[in-house]
């Protein structure tokens, strides 16, 4: 690549500014980029999840939002040879809060960026002389770098699509491509499932975590009986329409449905290529009474109402205390012995 990435930072050529918040570190950068310039490396959101950040965005102050996207670094990719004035920058990782910033300003906000300089697949990147040697290089990773690979999975299930049909994936000179994502409701339920922890997320930083809540929504797009409770407001179950939101009347029925749909998964299911990391929680029954085999102190027997992103709720007119409700019935703590 020539010059030490370190240097290329100080004359400018990275396209971002240094940011003094978060010192670099021998093999990472941090800089500044305007939110509008990122480009994504997946094709779909959970639109809901998307509006419950851009709601907490839009009424926060500048400086609690600074001091929280301080907290949240975006890691990136760099592909510095793309047509667009300065390297393109694709994320890594938090394209909801990308997108939910986004939504909430008409501003240009920015964000900061983490560039893992010493990452082989990170370099590679940087000197890719096309897209197609860029995605290539995404997709099959040199030995020794720890970035996730794209999720080439569309809103409707098809995999897999062509990376070359991301908004900005080409390069091109634009902004905003992180709202150009469709919406899948389906990923927008896998939330819930691991805010009513019914599913167990996966330690930060492994393999496993990585577009989890995506593997589960391919899980739940596969069973049909969830269609007519995401679906019920659409006249046609069948055509899948990457617009339609997740609403407090489709969440009430279909998440019941989904943690049924789950609980009664093959256990061998769970262990094939591509849905690695998705994990039942065997002390569901913790949620509904708090025995003596359940630890407190572990969380056991709270719903991750924190994952609602410190606005409330925000999924149709749920508050905290109607969700933990709803949670319960999903969870089927009404039964006797809590297990639905």
């Amino acid at each position: 690549l020539g010059a030490p990435l370190g240097d290329l930072q100080q004359r400018g050529a990275l396209g971002c500014a240094p940011y003094a918040g978060l010192g670099s570190g021998p093999g990472w950068r941090v800089c500044r980029l305007p939110a509008g310039l990122l480009r994504p490396t997946q094709f779909a959101v959970g639109h809901s999840d998307v509006e419950c950040k851009a709601r907490w965005f839009a009424q926060a102050s500048a400086r609690a939002s600074e001091a929280y996207l301080a907290k949240k670094p975006v890691p990136a990719r760099a592909w510095g040879g793309c047509p667009a004035p300065g390297p393109c920058y694709f994320l890594a990782d938090h394209h909801h809060m990308v997108a939910a910033l986004l939504e909430s300003s008409s501003q240009a906000p920015e964000v900061v960026l983490l560039l893992p300089s010493a990452d082989p697949g990170f370099r590679a990147g940087l000197a890719a002389a096309s897209a197609e040697e860029f995605w290539a290089g995404a997709l099959s990773p040199p030995p020794g770098s720890s970035l996730p690979p794209p999720w080439l999975v569309t809103a409707c299930g098809a995999s897999p699509a062509s990376p070359l049909a991301l908004p900005g994936a080409d390069g091109a000179q634009g902004q905003g491509f992180l709202l150009d994502l469709d919406w899948d409701m389906y990923r927008g339920l896998a939330k819930h499932l691991y805010m009513s922890r019914a599913l167990l997320k996966p330690p930060e930083g492994q393999e496993d975590a990585w577009y989890v809540q995506f593997k589960v929504a391919n899980l739940l797009r596969a069973h049909g009986g969830l269609s007519d409770a995401l679906h019920l407001d659409d006249g046609d179950f069948v055509v899948c329409k990457p617009t339609k939101q997740l609403t407090e009347k489709k969440l009430k029925r279909a998440l019941p449905a989904a943690v049924a749909a789950l609980r009664a998964l093959p256990a061998f299911l769970l262990e094939l290529p591509g849905v690695e990391g998705v994990v039942l929680n065997d002390k569901a029954h913790c949620l509904c009474t708090c025995g003596p085999d359940c630890d407190r102190g572990r969380g056991d027997c709270d719903f991750d109402l924190a994952r609602a992103y410190r606005s409330g709720v925000c999924v149709g007119g749920y508050d905290e205390d109607g969700l933990a409700a709803l949670y319960r019935r999903a969870l089927g703590c009404d039964d006797a012995d809590g297990t639905g």
